[in-house]
C-alpha cells in the first residue's frame, strides 16, 4: 500500500513537471532596432537569476529563475524556495545586438542597491563595492559612475551579460531596474546631463534651505523657517547621494556609506516635511500626529547613529507605514486649509500634488509600466514643491517684517507729535501686550512734557510778572518814604501796573488750571463746556453743528470729563487728518446709555489698520467707566466716531 502511494506521488510529480516545464531562457532581441536612432535601449526582457551562485561562464548554464527586471530577489515569486533578504547570486541575459555604427558600447546600471560586478562574454568589465563570498579578486577601483563601457566588433551579433550581486546588509537585494544599452559616448553624455540637472536641483534646494536658516536666525521666534531649512537641506543633500554626485566629491566612499546616508536623509526629510506643514497650517494640524513625527525622527536617527545598516534596512518597513499615515494627514491638512481659505493653501496644495504625481510617475516608470518622460522626474517635483513653499514662506516673512517696521515707524511719529495728557489705562483682554507697553511709554513722555511746559510757564510768565509787581511795589514804597514832596502820579502809575500784573497772573493761572482740568464743567455744566470748546474752533473758520440732550443729570463728574476729553481728542484728529472744516456733534441719552457722536466729512481712513495712540487712549478712558468706542470710516467717505457710556457703571 505504501509503495503504491509512492508510485502515484512520483507519477503526479512527473506529470506536473512536464506540464510546467523548465523556464525558457530569454533573449533580449534588439536586432531590429537601430541604435543610432534610439541612442539608448532599456533591456526589459526578463533575466535569468541564480540564487547563491556565482557563474563566470555563460555557456551551458543550468536553468534558473526567470525574473522581471524590477523585482529584486526579495520579491522573486520563488522566494519560498529559499531566497532570503540577504545573500548573493548571478543575473544572466543574452543580448542580440542592435544595428550600430560603433564598437564602443556601454551598459548603464540604473539601480542595483547592492554591490555588483559585470562580465561581458565571460570577461570582467568593472565592479561596484566589495562582493561577499566572491571567489576571485576584483581588479582595480570601484566604478562609481554606474556606466560600464566595453568594445564589441561590428560583425558580432550577440553578447552574454553576467551581473554578480551580493548583499548582506541592505534589506533589498538584487536588481530593481533593468540596465540600458547605449553607445559609450552617449551613455556618459546622458550621465553628465543627469548629473548637471541633479546638481542644479540639489544646489537650488540647499540655497533655499540656507536662506531660510538665515531668516530663522534673524527671527528665532518663527520656527517654521527652521523646519523648512532642515527639510530643504536634507532633500538637497539626498539628491547628491541618489545621483552619485557624492562619488565625484569623495571617490573613495563605499556603497554602504552612501546607503546609510541616503536612508538617514530620508529619515530626516519626511518627518520634517510633516512638521513644517503642521507649522504652516497650525489650526489644521493634529498635535498627536506632530508628536508622532518628532518621535519617529528621534527614533530613526538614533538607529542611524547607533545601529547597523542591516537594522536600518529592517526599519524601512515601519517607516513606509509611517510615510503612508503622514502622507494622508498632509493631504488632509492641505485640503482643509483650502476649505478654510488659509493664505497660500491653494499654491501649497498645487505644489504638493505636483510632487505626488511626479513620485507616482517615477514608480510606474521604474516598474516599466509607463514610459512617461523617459527618466525619473521626482526630484524636479520635489524642487517645485519646495520652491513654492520657499516663495510663500519668504513672502509671509517679508510682509510680517515690513508691517512690523511700518508699525514701529508710525508709532514713533505719533508719539513725537502728541502733546496732550493721557490717563493711566487698564489693560483689557482685546488689546495686546505691545499696545499696553506703548501706551504706558507714551503717557510717561507726555506727562513729562506737560510738567516741563508748566514749569516753564511758572518760571517765564508767573515769575517774571510777580517780580515786576514787586519792583512796582518797591517804587511806591520808595516814593512814599520821601521826606519832602511825594509824586502821587508815579505812585498811581505803579499801583496801576501792579494791578495789571496781578490780573495777568490771575488770567494765566486760570488758563493753566483750565488746561489741567476744565473747571467750566463744574461751574456751567458739560453742555456749556462743550459749547465753549467748539466755539474756539468756530473762530478758526470751522462749521460745527452741535445738538445736546437736556437729560444729562445722571452723568457723574468722571463721565463728564471723559466725554469732554474724547471730544477734545476727536476734534484734534479732525483738524490734523480729516481735511475738512464741517463737523456734526451730538450728545444724547439713548436707551439707558449716553452716546457722544462726532461726524466729519473728510478723507476718512482705514479703520482696520488704525493704531494711533489717540484712539488707544480714548478706548482706555471709556473702558475705565464701562464704555466702548466705535469708529466707522472709509477712504474719502468721512468718519463717524461714536462713544457709548452706560448710565450706571
Amino acid at each position: 500500500m505504501k509503495i503504491f502511494k509512492i508510485i502515484i506521488f512520483l507519477t503526479l510529480s512527473s506529470l506536473t513537471a512536464l506540464a510546467l516545464g523548465q523556464p525558457e531562457e530569454k533573449f533580449a532581441d534588439l536586432s531590429k532596432i537601430d541604435l543610432d536612432k534610439e541612442q539608448s535601449i532599456i533591456l526589459t526582457t526578463p533575466w535569468t537569476f541564480y540564487w547563491n551562485q556565482y557563474h563566470f561562464d555563460a555557456h551551458n548554464l543550468p536553468p534558473g529563475h526567470l525574473v522581471k527586471n524590477n523585482f529584486p530577489w526579495t520579491e522573486i515569486p520563488s522566494k519560498k524556495a529559499g531566497h532570503s533578504e540577504f545573500g548573493y547570486g548571478t543575473y544572466h541575459i543574452k543580448i542580440k545586438l542592435p544595428k550600430r555604427s560603433s564598437t564602443h558600447l556601454a551598459l548603464t546600471i540604473r539601480r542595483i542597491k547592492t554591490d555588483f560586478a559585470v562580465y561581458i562574454d565571460n570577461k570582467y568589465v568593472a565592479h561596484m563595492g566589495s562582493l561577499d563570498n566572491y571567489p576571485v579578486e576584483l581588479p582595480g577601483q570601484s566604478n562609481t559612475t554606474n556606466i560600464f563601457s566595453f568594445d564589441v566588433p561590428l560583425e558580432k551579433e550577440a553578447i552574454d551579460v553576467l551581473i554578480h550581486v551580493s548583499n548582506n546588509s541592505y534589506y533589498r537585494g538584487g536588481m530593481d531596474q533593468p540596465p540600458e544599452l547605449a553607445y559609450s559616448l552617449e551613455a556618459h553624455k546622458g550621465k553628465l546631463e543627469k548629473v548637471l540637472a541633479a546638481a542644479f536641483t540639489a544646489g537650488a534646494l540647499l540655497f533655499m534651505g540656507i536662506y531660510h536658516f538665515g531668516l530663522w536666525l534673524k527671527r528665532r521666534s518663527n520656527l517654521t523657517s527652521l523646519f523648512f531649512s532642515i527639510l530643504a537641506v536634507a532633500v538637497g543633500i539626498r539628491v547628491f547621494f541618489t545621483y552619485k554626485i557624492f562619488y565625484l566629491l569623495f571617490p573613495f566612499a563605499t556603497e554602504s556609506l552612501v546607503l546609510r546616508c541616503e536612508i538617514a536623509l530620508a529619515f530626516t526629510a519626511l518627518p520634517f516635511l510633516h512638521i513644517f506643514i503642521s507649522s504652516v497650517f497650525p489650526e489644521e494640524s493634529n498635535k498627536f500626529m506632530t508628536r508622532l513625527s518628532w518621535f519617529a525622527w528621534v527614533t530613526l536617527m538614533s538607529i542611524t547613529v547607533f545601529g547597523s545598516l542591516k537594522l536600518m534596512g529592517q526599519t524601512l518597513t515601519p517607516f513606509k507605514i509611517y510615510f503612508v499615515i503622514t502622507l494622508f494627514h498632509m493631504i488632509k491638512m492641505g485640503f482643509t486649509a483650502m476649505k478654510n481659505h488659509r493664505e497660500g493653501s491653494v499654491l501649497f496644495s498645487a505644489g504638493f500634488i505636483i510632487a505626488l504625481l511626479t513620485g507616482v510617475h517615477d514608480v510606474l516608470f521604474e516598474n516599466d509600466t509607463i514610459y512617461g518622460f523617459g527618466q525619473p522626474i521626482f526630484p524636479f517635483g520635489v524642487l517645485t514643491f519646495v520652491f513654492i513653499q520657499f516663495v510663500l514662506h519668504s513672502m509671509r516673512f517679508s510682509r510680517a517684517y515690513r508691517e512690523l517696521e511700518t508699525f514701529k515707524n508710525t508709532l514713533e511719529n505719533q508719539v513725537e507729535e502728541r502733546t496732550r495728557e493721557l490717563t493711566i489705562a487698564h489693560q483689557i483682554a482685546s488689546k495686546s501686550h505691545e499696545e499696553t507697553r506703548l501706551l504706558s511709554a507714551a503717557m510717561t513722555n507726555l506727562l513729562e512734557d506737560e510738567r516741563k511746559s508748566i514749569a516753564r510757564e511758572l518760571h517765564d510768565d508767573f515769575g517774571q510778572t510777580i517780580r515786576a509787581a514787586g519792583l512796582y511795589a518797591d517804587s511806591i514804597a520808595k516814593e512814599a518814604a520821601k521826606p519832602n514832596q511825594i509824586d502821587t502820579t508815579a505812585i498811581v502809575q505803579n499801583a496801576s501796573k501792579i494791578s495789571q500784573a496781578l490780573m495777568d497772573v490771575y488770567n494765566k493761572n486760570r488758563n493753566l488750571l483750565r488746561r489741567l482740568r476744565p473747571e467750566i464743567i463744574d461751574t456751567l455744566g458739560l453742555k456749556s463746556a462743550i459749547e465753549e470748546l467748539l466755539e474756539n474752533y468756530r473762530r478758526n473758520h470751522f462749521n460745527i453743528e452741535f445738538t445736546c440732550d437736556s437729560n444729562l443729570t445722571s452723568l457723574d463728574n468722571k463721565q463728564k470729563i471723559t466725554i469732554y476729553r474724547i471730544l477734545q481728542e476727536a476734534m484734534t484728529n479732525i483738524v490734523k487728518y480729516s481735511g475738512t472744516n464741517t463737523v456734526v456733534v451730538s450728545l444724547n441719552n439713548i436707551v439707558g446709555n449716553y452716546e457722544l457722536k462726532v461726524k466729519d466729512f473728510g478723507i476718512g481712513f482705514d479703520v482696520n489698520n488704525a493704531k494711533g495712540i489717540g484712539l488707544i487712549s480714548m478706548r482706555e478712558r471709556l473702558a475705565e467707566i464701562g464704555g466702548n468706542l466705535r469708529i466707522e470710516s472709509s477712504p474719502n467717505l468721512g468718519t463717524t466716531l461714536t462713544a457709548t457710556l452706560p448710565v450706571n457703571y
